[in-house]
Parts: C-alpha cells; sequence; structure tokens
C-alpha cells in the first residue's frame, strides 16, 4: 500500500457534553460531536445552509483538555484523520464505518470573549453625526 494523505479538519461547535470513556489498557478517551454547517444546493438549484453532526474521538492529553476546557456550544477547531472499522454482522454481511480521530485541538473565542475591534470601539465612543444639510434645532 502506498503512502497518502489523510489529514481532516472540522470547525464546530459541540453539540452535548463529551462522553467520557477509557480504553481496555485504562487510558483516557472522549466521544464527542460537533455541529458544523455544510451549504449546498436544493433539487430546485436554491443554495440552503443545513447542519451536519460529525462524531470524534480524542485521545491522552487532548482528551484530558477537551474535557476540562470545552463546553457545549463551544466552537473548536479539529484536526485529525479520518479512520475505518469494518466488521461482519451476525448474519454475515460485511459493514463500515468512518470515524474522525482527532490530533490536533483548537480551542477558539466565544463571541462574548472576542476582543472588539478598533472601529467598533470608536463607533460605540462616537455621538451619532449630523447631515451636512440637517439644522441643528428643527422648529416644530
Amino acid at each position: 500500500m502506498s503512502t497518502g494523505f489523510n489529514q481532516a479538519i472540522i470547525l464546530g461547535r459541540l453539540t452535548a457534553p463529551p462522553e467520557q470513556l477509557t480504553t481496555r489498557s485504562g487510558k483516557l478517551f472522549v466521544k464527542a460531536t460537533l455541529a458544523v454547517s455544510v451549504r449546498r444546493k436544493n433539487a430546485e438549484g436554491v443554495e440552503e445552509e443545513r447542519t451536519s453532526f460529525i462524531p470524534a474521538t480524542i485521545f491522552g492529553r487532548q482528551a484530558e483538555v477537551f474535557l476540562k476546557y470545552v463546553q457545549k456550544g463551544n466552537l473548536v477547531q479539529l484536526v485529525g484523520r479520518l479512520d475505518t472499522n469494518e466488521w461482519k454482522t451476525d448474519a454475515g454481511e460485511k459493514r463500515l464505518s468512518i470515524s474522525f480521530v482527532v490530533e490536533q485541538l483548537h480551542m477558539l473565542p466565544s463571541e462574548s470573549a472576542r476582543p472588539k475591534l478598533k472601529t467598533e470601539e470608536k463607533r460605540e465612543r462616537e455621538p451619532e453625526r449630523k447631515e451636512a444639510n440637517e439644522p441643528d434645532d428643527i422648529p416644530f
């Protein structure tokens, strides 16, 4: 098999508190679901936005950090790889699942924690301006 690239990046919001689990050897891992926005055209050709829910698995130290700092609704960027799992059902049918395994975690500030831009601060401080031809006093 040739060497290839397997990297995926997901930017989304945590949909629920993450599930804390341990491997058979006792190591921590976390299962979490992120909501991501997807834009596509419908049957009529009109572009619409919908939400996809992406399950992710996080291991080790990053799982600890995720549990400590990421809460439901937080925006995160996850970098990782796609991994497949094949198995047979009791009836002998082949099944395939794909999962997103996190290798890097980037926590992003929430809107309320986002620093204001200088132009936003300036707008808040400045009084509303009058038009050039607008009189100071309206006579009625």
